[in-house]
């Protein structure tokens, strides 16, 4: 799989602008059981 990014620091970069745009919907989302959360948190990490 080809990365999209030029470098890891671009990668690292781009991951955490996503957690940060995205930790209001973590923190509302009581409703998930904990198996979905953890997919959520295994497709996040499969970015690095």
């Amino acid at each position: 799989m080809k990365s999209k990014y030029k470098t890891k620091k671009e990668q690292i970069l781009d991951i955490q602008s996503y957690l940060f745009f995205n930790k209001d919907i973590l923190k509302q989302s009581h409703g998930l059981n904990i198996m979905q959360k953890m997919f959520m948190l295994e497709k996040i990490l499969l970015f690095f």
